[in-house]
């Protein structure tokens, strides 16, 4: 039932890989939910970051980065961002001020999209903003423009009125102390997946994908989490865990400290590795590991 008192919506937070959409979507519902590694097509999943006011309510949609896919992986990322874009009551688009002028091929919506130049606080010469925004501004009939930085938190009020004010009135559609529609399970697959990015590099970049095989919440001791990390090949495998085991360990050890911090909760971590060739290219692999088609 809609109440013409109350404003709700979806906002689809659209832009290229490393803009600054997930450290935006963290800043705005202030709490980690979506991943912010400085490595770029970290986010491969929607994720839905619930921002509740006393008059309104915005579901903000975390898309994967707008890129060229190259392999079926790639191809799912790009259609969970089309289906986005056509759900979505409204879109935020996030650029860069040095990012060159195009607006991305998969079209922005027919709804309202209102531009985030983001990262200004890493522009010396404020001045410059100033043809940057004419720049982009002549190249889509953008409903607004804010100039923010999603990591300073500048402007994310500003942001925020901007969003809300082009939201149509609605139902609350989730109780207003829900933040996300993941649960504690997805989110531990994803704080191990981040933590292994950030320790391997560049040595195992996209062939790793985590799946949580089993999630035991305890009221007394710790809780009990069993994790599979799947690579593509043997020599992947021998890098993820090491001589003697000691990669994979370190792995366990920081993986289990953010886990245990994410939920306030002592944690029993178990990681397996096991080998799934080619898994980025092969639908039934892809939907194995949570993905979708």
């Amino acid at each position: 039932m809609i109440d013409d008192n109350f404003i709700s919506g979806y906002v689809s937070i659209v832009g290229k890989p490393n803009a600054g959409k997930s450290t935006l979507l963290n800043s705005i519902i202030d709490f980690p939910l979506s991943s912010t590694s400085q490595k770029p097509q970290m986010t491969r999943h929607r994720i839905l970051g619930i921002l509740n006011g006393d008059d309104y309510q915005v579901i903000f949609v975390d898309t994967p980065g707008i890129i060229k896919p190259r392999y079926k992986l790639q191809k799912v990322m790009v259609k969970q961002i089309k289906r986005s874009l056509s759900d979505s009551d409204l879109s935020v688009l996030v650029v860069e001020p040095n990012q060159p002028y195009e607006v991305d091929s998969l079209r922005l919506s027919k709804k309202p999209v209102i531009l985030a130049i983001n990262k200004i606080d890493k522009v010396k010469n404020k001045k410059e903003l100033l043809p940057l925004t004419k720049q982009w501004m002549s190249m889509h009939d953008f409903t607004d423009v804010v100039m923010i930085s999603a990591k300073e938190k500048i402007n994310l009020d500003q942001l925020t009125d901007k969003i809300v004010s082009n939201l149509p009135y609605g139902p609350r559609y989730f109780d207003k102390n829900t933040i996300t529609d993941r649960n504690q399970r997805f989110y531990c697959g994803e704080i191990i997946r981040e933590t292994a990015y950030d320790i391997y590099h560049q040595e195992i970049p996209y062939a790793l994908s985590v799946l949580i095989d089993d999630f035991k919440e305890r009221s007394r001791g710790k809780y009990f989490i069993q994790a599979t990390i799947f690579l593509e090949s043997k020599s992947q495998k021998l890098i993820v865990i090491g001589k003697g085991g000691q990669s994979i360990k370190k792995l366990g050890i920081l993986s289990r400290e953010k886990i245990e911090q994410f939920i306030g909760h002592q944690v029993y971590l178990e990681i397996k590795v096991k080998i799934m060739e080619k898994w980025r290219k092969k639908t039934e692999s892809i939907n194995k590991l949570g993905y979708g088609g």
